[in-house]
């Protein structure tokens, strides 16, 4: 798995250093992970908000390219205080970064997000119509936009996974390990780094059925409330029979806690 966390001046330490570390260690310990830094353009050097100096690994491949990542993860950073120069907000007004973003969600890349990393999606408009969540101080930010707010940890949305404010960036990376490699490889990592996990995670199920009947809901329900980890919330009797009139197409969505 390809992994490359993209940086830019001005992006929070602990947003890209903290899942680096996580995938880094999940590479010495399973040689199918391989985690790099990288920019949009060449630089030597980027400056995150705290002053740390990186020096990232490579430039940006073009999506769908045999160097291009599974996985690309966007770090936030210096968002809520609008600063004008370095930082997230900066590099939602240039406009270069959420361009380069469209581009790699019409490919075959999962994209993440840690803290107002989120907010470069949607600049991108590609958290239109979907679960996203982001640091708490930009939440209202996030609710102008036409995404999904989500009051969790972690959002995982398929080939889009956001996190919430900087911490939560080890969350979601663990997250990630869980559901794309393997949970004892999530388990390893985490207790190497001496890190009691937040599992606070959204994950609906979405299953589409044509001509439901109530029987039908009733057991697939039934079937995926013994899976591990999994907790059908739902108001049943009354929405149930709403959703069994023939010829209608029933949606079915299921939190995985």
């Amino acid at each position: 798995m390809q992994i490359q966390i993209l940086l830019y001046d001005g992006f929070d330490e602990l947003d890209a250093i903290g899942p680096y570390e996580v995938f880094d260690y999940a590479g010495d310990m399973s040689a199918t992970i391989h985690v790099e830094y990288v920019t949009l353009t060449h630089t030597d050097r980027v400056t995150a908000s705290h002053g740390t100096r990186v020096e990232p690994d490579r430039t940006l491949p073009d999506p769908n390219t045999e160097s291009s990542p599974d996985l690309l993860l966007v770090p936030g950073g210096g968002w809520n205080a609008r600063d004008d120069d370095a930082s997230a907000w900066a590099e939602a007004q240039r406009g270069d970064i959420p361009s380069a973003l469209v581009e790699y969600d019409e490919s075959d890349c999962q994209l993440a997000a840690v803290c107002t990393g989120s907010m470069l999606l949607a600049e991108a408009g590609i958290t239109d119509d979907r679960p996203v969540v982001t640091h708490d101080g930009a939440i209202s930010d996030l609710a102008d936009t036409d995404a999904e707010v989500v009051d969790a940890r972690v959002v995982d949305d398929g080939d889009l996974v956001t996190a919430g404010g900087v911490t939560a960036g080890l969350d979601l990376s663990l997250h990630i390990l869980e559901t794309s490699i393997n949970p004892g490889l999530a388990t390893e990592v985490a207790e190497m780094i001496e890190y009691d996990r937040r599992q606070n995670v959204y994950h609906p199920w979405l299953v589409l059925a044509a001509d439901a009947s109530t029987s039908r809901l009733e057991s697939l329900l039934s079937l995926i409330s013994s899976l591990p980890r999994v907790s059908p919330q739902c108001c049943w009797s009354d929405w149930l029979q709403s959703c069994a009139s023939p010829g209608r197409s029933t949606s079915v969505v299921v939190i995985m806690n």
